[in-house]
Order: structure tokens, then sequence, then C-alpha cells
């Protein structure tokens, strides 16, 4: 398990202590760097619509230096050079390497950072050559998919995921996804469709299929999905978590892409069905911030009997997907992972949103899972906390301010049973740096609520902070965690929440050996009883010992 450098805000959320990194971190942009392979009209084209922005403009020596950390930070997953904007210091422009023109065979070329090696350098390439791309920002945006170009049947699409980013044909599960997919899969050249991870009805990835499993209407096109015998339907419940899905019984050996167009119905980039031996591109699930440990570090907490230190266990997973595991005592303590190495920008009012699925497997005494947000680099103890409280069936938040546990608000969940191993899908959103909605399974449970304990609003910053996982008394795994904005990769020396929880003194630090000491600050968990050290699988159960605080009775 590595470590990970830190990062300052989390949730737009700050504390008074952003003074000083934050001013330091100011001073200089992040970047979006986007994994897909396109031509360079198509990647201007992404920029300026999907992200508000346009292609990098590099003309400094900090900006380069910027580029290097998103290509050597994303090595594992860049297979091409990247596409950049023409405005550029001419500092590393590569030797004989013309500037870009129109060739007298018609061509139009233009600049990429060839990506073979360092120094990274600056070299003209046709317009119509394939290529990630590099996007002066992306503000307020997720970015869940890879687009692939070349064309493959379903079973070598998902292999071709799985190869290079770890992960699967895409899953999308509401309207958010879809715009993004749309957009990630029109950019695609010659395009004849891209393969979603919809197989036979189901997603290939695990997670149910509700969205869109009303037929005939958007995302699908009109007429679609086209099926053998159109009256032929069983209802099955795809969760007990929701309701159930019309399910076509003779639907197998179809495949799921999203086309431009279908003749005699309206509108482009829709679902349609196809046989799975069919060719077309591919739009993959993007490796999420679960998807590589070296960003991350254990904070070490104390339960009222001992210290656990028990590192996470990072994994593919099942049909390729990585993910992140509690360790196997998790049902009886608590443990928090935090994302250390990164932070991200969110400039121009842009909403700072992060959208994390996960399954609880296990609880112990009122087990609860979720996301942390620490807005105080030197105080491992205070922080924003947003999970599932299943024992009650409540969407809460509440905050840690020197150990100390308050509620701020709750909801009861639309479902009031829920099955172990089942996708919790949360998304917290945060605008003006004070205002928070947050959502369960698509539902908006937490609405409008203003809260801000450590004066974000007066900070004014667009960075994120920290961003965790959190489990209490629970056993749980994370599929994803994606955040909106530039992903900004820290130094060692901007580790200020990593070296506040390990007790490290700033100046001793060096930049090329991590410290190991363990943390000794205590985090007090939400359970304000003894865990009791015994496993609840597949139900659940209420129990007389207290909650984290008594049970709350206004719940609505």
């Amino acid at each position: 398990f590595s470590y990970a450098p830190c990062s300052l805000r989390t949730l737009q959320m700050s504390s008074v202590l952003f003074c000083l990194w934050v001013i330091h971190i100011a001073t200089t942009k992040a970047y979006f760097l986007s994994l897909d392979t396109v031509a360079f009209f198509n990647a201007s084209r992404y920029c300026q619509t999907y992200c508000n922005s346009e292609l990098a403009q590099i003309q400094s020596e900090a900006q380069y230096q910027r580029v290097v950390s998103q290509i050597e930070n994303n090595g594992a997953y860049i297979s091409s050079d990247i596409w950049i904007g023409s405005n550029l210091t001419s500092k590393y422009l590569a030797d004989g390497e013309p500037v870009p023109s129109s060739s007298s065979s018609g061509d139009v070329h233009y600049y990429v950072v060839k990506t073979d090696g360092a120094p990274y350098q600056w070299a003209s390439r046709m317009s119509s050559d394939r290529h990630h791309f590099l996007c002066h920002s992306c503000h307020g945006q997720i970015n869940k998919y890879v687009g692939v170009t070349d064309v493959y049947d379903y079973d070598d699409a998902n292999e071709v995921c799985l190869t290079i980013f770890n992960t699967s044909v895409a899953s999308i599960t509401n309207n958010d996804d879809m715009f993004s997919a749309r957009m990630t899969c029109r950019e695609i050249d010659d395009n004849n469709g891209c393969w979603i991870g919809l197989k036979n009805f189901e997603w290939n990835d695990g997670t149910p299929f509700l969205y869109g499993a009303a037929f005939n209407q958007y995302p699908w096109f009109a007429s679609r999905p086209q099926l053998q015998n159109s009256n032929v339907y069983e209802a099955t419940i795809v969760s007990p978590i929701s309701q159930a899905a019309a399910i076509p019984a003779d639907s197998m050996d179809t495949c799921t892409l999203i086309k431009p167009s279908n003749a005699g119905d309206l509108g482009e980039y829709l679902w349609d069905n196809e046989v799975c031996s069919a060719s077309a591109s591919v739009l993959c699930n993007a490796p999420s911030e679960v998807c590589d440990s070296r960003h991350w570090f254990v904070v070490d907490t104390f339960d009222g009997q001992d210290s656990h230190t028990s590192d996470w266990t990072f994994n593919t997973g099942a049909h390729g997907m990585c993910g992140v595991r509690t360790p196997i005592d998790a049902f009886h303590h608590e443990h928090t992972l935090v994302l250390g190495g990164k932070q991200f920008y969110n400039a121009n009012e842009a909403v700072l949103t992060v959208d994390m699925t996960y399954r609880i497997h296990e609880i112990g005494v009122s087990g609860s899972a979720g996301l942390v947000l620490f807005l105080d680099e030197t105080r491992c103890d205070s922080f924003y906390y947003i999970g599932y409280w299943p024992v009650y069936s409540v969407l809460f938040m509440g905050t840690f301010i020197d150990g100390e546990w308050s509620f701020i608000d709750w909801r009861k969940t639309p479902f009031t049973t829920y099955q172990m191993g089942d996708d919790l899908a949360l998304k917290v959103t945060l605008s003006a740096d004070q205002v928070w909605n947050v959502y369960l399974n698509q539902s908006l449970l937490l609405e409008n609520i203003t809260h801000d304990a450590f004066g974000r609003h007066l900070q004014n910053s667009a960075w994120s902070g920290h961003i965790g996982i959190r489990s209490v008394n629970t056993s749980m795994s994370v599929q994803t965690l994606f955040v909106s904005g530039d992903a900004h990769f820290l130094n060692v020396y901007q580790q200020k929440l990593y070296q506040t929880c390990r007790n490290i003194s700033y100046s001793s630090l060096s930049p090329t050996v991590m410290p190991t000491q363990r943390p000794t600050i205590r985090a007090a968990s939400v359970p304000t009883n003894a865990p009791i050290k015994q496993r609840i699988v597949n139900e659940i159960q209420v129990y007389e010992s207290p909650a984290p605080t008594p049970q709350p009775t206004d719940i609505y």
C-alpha cells in the first residue's frame, strides 16, 4: 500500500488553515487530460462544448511542469501523443519539427506533446491523426468514460477496456452519465456507434438495470430496442431496493450501443441494440480515483479499544472492475482512507461534485459508510462525514470537530431495507462554498443544506481539498469514485494533511523518501458505544445499544 500526497479543499469547504497552502497552490493551475484518442478538431470541439474551454496553451515553465505531471501520473493509460493548443513556448519544440501549417497535400498539422519519453517536447502531427488531448480546464464536469476509436465486436470491446483501463465497457445509470457518454462517443471519427456495457439487458459490471429499463423512449431511440418477439415480457425484480423493470424474455444475445442516428427516429447518439458480433467503437468506464493506490493514505484511528492500521485492499475485482475494499475486520472497527495525492480545481463558480458507487457487505453495531471531506489540513480529527446508515435506512450528514460528532441533517431513504452487496450511488455537490446537495441512488435527499464549518465561503477557493472514504463498523467496497474538475497532483512538500496525521515535521521531509511514522491523533467514530464484534450478514437488525447519538426522531 502506498501513500499519497495531500490535497486541500474537499468538497469545496475548507478551513482557515487554507491560508498558507492554498495560497501556494492557487498560484498554479491544473489541466484536464482526456484519455480519448480522437482527431484534432474533435478534441478541440470536446474542450469547447463539454468543458467550456479550449486546448491547453502552454507558455511558461510552470505550465510545462504541470503537463509533465499529467503525463507521468497517467502513464499507465497513455497510448499516444497528446493534442495541445498552438500558442506555445518554443523552448520545448523538438528539433526538426515544423511549425503547424497546411501541407501541399492539403493536410493540416497541429501540435502535440510527444509522450515517448522525457523530455516531453512539442511535435507536429496531421489533424486527422488520433491522439489524447489536453484541455485548458474542465471545471464542474465529471468524466466517467473513455472512447476507443478502433472497432471491435462486443466481447473484444470488453477485453480492450479491461486491458487498457482495468475497467469494463461503460455503465450508464442516469441522465448526467448519458450526457457525458454521448459527448464522448460523438467525438469518435467514422462513427458506427460505441458499445456500452448492456448485454442481454444486464450491465456487465453488475450495476442494476434500472436506467433505460423503460423501452422506446430516452435514452433509447423511439423504435428501439428491436426484439424478435416484442410481445413477450417477464417482470424481473432487478434489485430489492428498486421497482420492477420489464425485461424481454427473448432478449438473449443482444448488445447495446450508442449510435449516431437511427433511420426513422428523431435524435442522435441514443441507444440501439445489435447482435454482439457486430463491429463498433468502444466506450469504456474511465479509471476512477480508486484505480490507483499511489494517491491514497490510511488515517489511523482509535475506536476506544485498539489502534488499527490495516491497509485497505486495492484490487481489480470481478469483470475487470478496479476498486478498493476495507480490511477484513472492518465490520467492528472504523477505517478512513484519504485521497491525499490530488486535489481538483473547479473555478468560475463551477459546482464541485463527488460521485461514489459502493457496496456494504457486513455490518456491526450502528454500522455506516460513506464519504469524508477534510477541510482543515492541520487537524486529523475534524472533517465532514456524509454516509448511509443501513440500520435505520438513513442518509446523514455531520461533522467531527476536534473528534466531537454532530449531526447536520438526515433523511429516511426511499427504500426501507438494504440487501447486503447492493450498489449504493452516493453523490455530493457543493456550490457557493457552502450549499450542499446529497443524492443516494439518484434521489435528492438532502437539499440545499447551507453549512460551512470551516469558513470556506470566506476563502472563495476553487480547490477541492482532501476527499476520503470512511467505514464505521462496516465491511464495504468502493467500485468507483469520481471528482469534478481538473486534477492537480501534489508533490511531497504539499502533503500537509499526511504530515499532520503522521506527526511529521515539514522541514524533515525528503522529496525522495516517504516518512513511515504512524498517526497518533484520535478521530472518534460515529457510534459512541464500543463496537460489538458480531457479524450481520444479509439482514439488518436493530440493536438496543445506542446509535451515534440518540436515534433520530424527526426523520422525514
